[in-house]
């Protein structure tokens, strides 16, 4: 999802750029022309997120800390033979709390010592969809998405 891509990166790129003036918002909600959005609905939901998961710490999840994305009506979407990822469509709504955006926003650093490596190395140099040929170290998740979105220029079909 191109376009997606392409809005995200902006927009956090612009709170990136006003680093100290301007502080994440608590959440971001990526929505369409078409979405229907329930206020009550999300706050409950968070509730029973608070309340019933656990995260890989064993301590309750904690919505204000702990990396949180949340979108209606998933779908497979089949990136290569054997890999598929399960995404959320995106005129059905698609939340990420600061904790995500912070994350999208962390260097990744594949540096040669063990310690000094991001988890994230790892599953770039699988790459299960080609990511490893567009990154560089010290790019951030958001810039790795959208290099890798641009770089495919079959997908791009303004200009075929």
């Amino acid at each position: 999802q191109r376009r997606l891509i392409k809005g995200v990166s902006r927009l956090l790129l612009q709170y990136q750029q006003q680093s100290g003036k301007m502080e994440l918002p608590d959440y971001l909600m990526l929505v369409t022309d078409t979405t229907y959005f329930n206020v009550k609905v999300f706050r409950e939901m968070l509730r029973n997120i608070a309340k019933g998961v656990k995260s890989s710490t064993g301590k309750h999840y904690n919505p204000s800390e702990d990396p949180l994305a949340v979108g209606g009506c998933m779908r497979d979407y089949g990136i290569s033979s054997g890999v598929s990822f399960r995404v959320p469509r995106l005129d059905f709504g698609i939340i990420l709390n600061r904790a995500t955006l912070e994350g999208l926003l962390k260097q990744i650093h594949c540096g040669k010592s063990e310690n000094e490596k991001n988890p994230l190395c790892n599953i770039i140099s699988e790459s299960q969809v080609g990511e490893k040929d567009v990154f560089k170290d010290g790019m951030t998740p958001v810039d790795l998405m959208s290099t890798f979105a641009l770089a495919n220029a079959h997908n791009d079909f303004k200009n075929w």
